[in-house]
C-alpha cells in the first residue's frame, strides 16, 4: 500500500473528541475513540483478604475491618465487601463508603444490624470501587467534546471540597445518546450538608489579574441525557435516619452555557442546612462582572425535572439562572444578562410507579394481637417488589372512600406477577369495591394536621393525625410545620423532620422525636 493510500484510509480523529461507553470486555479501559471508547463503568480493584470483621463494641451497625496487608485506602473511598455467608450476610456484604482508614484497618456503617457474625470459614474479600466514568471526566481537558453512550453511568459527581469530585471545564460539550438512553446516576454521596451535582464546578469568586479561573465556563454545553440524583440511594451515616445532604443536576457558572434536553429525577434535599438546585447555570456575582467575565447568554431549553425524592425537608429550586453577592464587594450583587429558559417541564409530584388497575383485594386476620393481611390482584402485571411503597386509591367500603385501604403501604410479599400481599393497619370491615388502582403520582403539597387528635408520647415519639391520607410509611420522614407546643408554632421539638416509626392508619402515624415536651395545643 502506498503512503498516499494509507493516509486516505486512516480516519481523522480530533484528540478533543472523547467517547465513553459501558464496556463488557473485562479490564480494558479503552483509548477514547469511537471504535475503542473509554470504559465508563464502575469496577473493582484486586481484592484483599479480610482477616477480621466484627461490629464495634458500642455500635452494632459499625463494622471494623482488618485486612491481611496495608490496603492503601483513604477516608471516603468506596469499598466492596464480599464473601460473608450465613444469616448476617445481607448486612455485612455490600458497597460502603469507609472511614477511619489507616494501615490495614478501616470502618464502614451498615444499613441494618447483622443477625449473625461472619462464619469462621468465610473467605471475605475487600475491594476498592473504581469509578471509571469519574476518572475519564476528571482527565478530560477543556474544550473537549465528550460523547456518552447508552446505559447508566455511576458518578460521585461534584460536591465542592471532596477529593472524589470531578469538575466540568470551560468549552466542554457533554452529549448523551438521548434523554431516555443515557443516564448519569449520583452514587456514594458521603459529605454531610453538601449539595451534590452530577455536573458542577467550584464557583468562581476571585479573578487575579483579570484572568478567569479554571472553573469559570466560557462556553459549555450539556444535552441529551438523564440525571438520576438518587437521593434516596445515598449511604446513611452514623447517627442519622436519612443521608443529610442534597442532590441536584447541573449548575455551572459562566457565560455561553447551553443545557438542552436534560431530564433530572429523584432530586431533593434531606438536610435543612442546604438547598437543592436542579438546573441552575450562570452563577453571576459582582466579582465576575468587575473582572469582565459576566454571566451572559445562558440557556435552559427542552429540559424536564420530575419525580423528586419523597423525603425532602427543605427548599428545592428547579430551573433558574443563579446570581449572588460576595462580601469582598461590599455586598454588591451580580446579575445574569441575556439568558433564557424555554419549553421546560417541571412536575413536583412524588411518583410511586406506573398506575395499574386492581382486579380485587381480599383480606384475613390472624394472631394475637390480630394482624390483618391483604392479598391484592391486579388486572395486568403490578411491577412491584418487596419493600416498595404501594399507593392505593379508589377503594370503597360501604360506598365510602374513608377506609383502611386508601393510603400508603409496604409490599410484604410478591406472590406472582399479578398478586402481592401487604399488611393493613386495622380490620377494614369488608373487602373493597370501586375502581381501585395502585401507583401513580402523589402531590407534594402540605397535608393538614388535626392537632386535636395528635399527641406527644413522652419524650420519644409523637402521634400525628392528618385530615387526608398522609401517604407515608416507615421508609419515610415527615417534615412538620406550624405545630404549636405551649402556643409556640416554631418550637423545633415538634417542628422539624422526623423519621416515621409506625403508620397507624392511612391518616395517622407515629414519628421519632429529637426531644419531647408537653401536650400539643392546636394546629
Amino acid at each position: 500500500m502506498s503512503l498516499l493510500d494509507a493516509l486516505l484510509n486512516e480516519g481523522y480523529r480530533d484528540s478533543r473528541d472523547i467517547y465513553i461507553a459501558l464496556r463488557n470486555d473485562g479490564s480494558s479501559c479503552g483509548s477514547g475513540t469511537i471504535a475503542d471508547p473509554y470504559d465508563g463503568g464502575s469496577r473493582l480493584s484486586a481484592g484483599l483478604t479480610v482477616t477480621g470483621l466484627a461490629p464495634d463494641s458500642l455500635d452494632a451497625l459499625e463494622a471494623v475491618v482488618t485486612t491481611s496487608a496495608n490496603h492503601n485506602y483513604s477516608d471516603g473511598d468506596v469499598v466492596n465487601i464480599s464473601g460473608v455467608t450465613g444469616s448476617g450476610s445481607s448486612a455485612w456484604n455490600g458497597t460502603f463508603p469507609i472511614y477511619s482508614a489507616s494501615g490495614n484497618t478501616f470502618r464502614y456503617y451498615m444499613a441494618a444490624p447483622p443477625s449473625a457474625a461472619p462464619g469462621g470459614g468465610d473467605i471475605i474479600l475487600s475491594a476498592k470501587v473504581i469509578f471509571r466514568f469519574d476518572d475519564v471526566m476528571r482527565a478530560a481537558p477543556a474544550n473537549s467534546r465528550i460523547h456518552i453512550g447508552p446505559g447508566v453511568f455511576e458518578t460521585r459527581g461534584y460536591a465542592g471540597g471532596s477529593p472524589h469530585d470531578w469538575q466540568a471545564k470551560s468549552g466542554q460539550s457533554i452529549v448523551g445518546s438521548g434523554m431516555g438512553v443515557t443516564t448519569l446516576r449520583i452514587v456514594q454521596a458521603a459529605l454531610r450538608d453538601k449539595l451534590y451535582l452530577a455536573i458542577g464546578a467550584d464557583p468562581p469568586t476571585e479573578f487575579p489579574g483579570g484572568i478567569a479561573p479554571v472553573s469559570y465556563m466560557d462556553g459549555f454545553e450539556a444535552r441529551d441525557f438523564t440525571i438520576d440524583c438518587n437521593l434516596g440511594g445515598q449511604p446513611v451515616p452514623k447517627g442519622y435516619d436519612f443521608a443529610p445532604l442534597a442532590c441536584g443536576g447541573i449548575a455551572p457558572a459562566g457565560r455561553h452555557i447551553r443545557i438542552e434536553r436534560v431530564r433530572v429525577i429523584h432530586y431533593g434535599t434531606q438536610s435543612a442546612a442546604v438547598e437543592c438546585f436542579v438546573i441552575f447555570p450562570a452563577g453571576a456575582n459582582a466579582n465576575m462582572d468587575e473582572a469582565g467575565w459576566p454571566a451572559i447568554n445562558c440557556l435552559i431549553e427542552d429540559c424536564i425535572a420530575e419525580h423528586p425524592w419523597d423525603n425532602n425537608v427543605y427548599t428545592i429550586s428547579v430551573f433558574g439562572m443563579s446570581g449572588t453577592e460576595f462580601l469582598n464587594t461590599g455586598g454588591k450583587a451580580g446579575y445574569h444578562r441575556a439568558c433564557a429558559m424555554r419549553n421546560n417541564y417541571c412536575n413536583g409530584d412524588f411518583n410511586y410507579g406506573p398506575v395499574v388497575k386492581v382486579d380485587n383485594i381480599t383480606y384475613s386476620g390472624a394472631g394475637t394481637p390480630t394482624v390483618w393481611t391483604a392479598v391484592l390482584t391486579t388486572q395486568t402485571p403490578h411491577l412491584r417488589a418487596v419493600g416498595d411503597t404501594l399507593i392505593i386509591r379508589g377503594a370503597l367500603v360501604s360506598g365510602s372512600a374513608d377506609n383502611q385501604y386508601n393510603g400508603a403501604f409496604l409490599v410484604d410479599e410478591v406472590v406472582s406477577g399479578s398478586v402481592l400481599k401487604f399488611k393493613l393497619y386495622a380490620d377494614p370491615g369488608a373487602a373493597p369495591t370501586g375502581e381501585i388502582t395502585i401507583g401513580g403520582d402523589v402531590p407534594s403539597i402540605l397535608v393538614p394536621i388535626d392537632a386535636s387528635q395528635s399527641s406527644l408520647n413522652g419524650s420519644a415519639t409523637m402521634t400525628l393525625a392528618t385530615t387526608r391520607p398522609h401517604y407515608r410509611t416507615t421508609r419515610n420522614n415527615v417534615a412538620v410545620q406550624n405545630l404549636r407546643k405551649d402556643g409556640d408554632p416554631t418550637d423545633p421539638g415538634v417542628n422539624a423532620s422526623f423519621k416515621v416509626t409506625k403508620a397507624l392508619s392511612p391518616k395517622k402515624l407515629e414519628c421519632k422525636l429529637k426531644s419531647g415536651g408537653p401536650q400539643i395545643s392546636d394546629q
